[in-house]
């Protein structure tokens, strides 16, 4: 084997060997640039952008069952038993149902991203200037001079990542959680949330 040969032998090693570690850095980061590119969407009130990381039914679903098992706690702790009251704790869990239908939309949990608040009529504020380097980090959002959620995100696994955000300064019970889960490679999207004061 000629110098020349071995050389670009080595050469080719060591090229695949960074294509590798490149590949695995881009793989392993991707949750973190998908919340990234969702803090910009919700701050820019790119609704197109933002939906193409979110599943509303599972979200949906996520925001009714811990509704649902607040309800049925609290219900149960003021001695709810059969009878009338039964029903009206089922008619009332189809009332939540349906609310959570209505609330789980693109402009609420754009609002959520940026106040840490998933409720009926938070709509998102209006969309601001590009970051100019005022704020920095995953937490950053909101026009200048606005209290940025802090983020702190908690990896599961390969395929889940829990994402915590809360406004400066407010207490832990307070913080709203984002579930997201990969599909496919490297794509993530959010499916889930875990409310302020709702079972962790």
């Amino acid at each position: 084997m000629t110098t020349t040969t071995r050389s670009r032998r080595l050469v080719l090693t060591a090229l695949s060997a960074l294509l590798v570690l490149a590949v695995g850095a881009w793989w392993w980061a991707s949750p973190w640039w998908v919340l990234r590119d969702l803090q910009a969407a919700a701050r820019e009130h790119d609704a197109a952008r933002f939906n193409a990381h979110v599943d509303y039914p599972q979200l949906r679903d996520s925001v009714k069952d811990q509704v649902g098992a607040m309800m049925d706690e609290r219900l149960g702790q003021s001695g709810v038993g059969d009878g009338p009251a039964a029903l009206g704790a089922l008619l009332g869990r189809g009332v939540v149902n349906a609310m959570v239908d209505v609330m789980v939309r693109p402009e609420t949990v754009m609002r959520a991203m940026d106040s840490g608040l998933l409720r009926p009529g938070a709509g998102p504020r209006p969309p601001v200037a590009p970051d100019t380097g005022a704020g920095t980090g995953p937490g950053a959002s909101g026009p200048a001079g606005a209290a940025a959620m802090e983020w702190v995100t908690e990896r599961q696994g390969a395929n889940r990542l829990l994402a915590w955000g809360r406004k400066p300064g407010a207490p832990d019970g307070d913080r709203l959680g984002l579930v997201f889960e990969r599909r496919g490679f490297a794509d993530w999207v959010l499916t889930g949330v875990r409310l302020p004061g709702g079972k962790r």
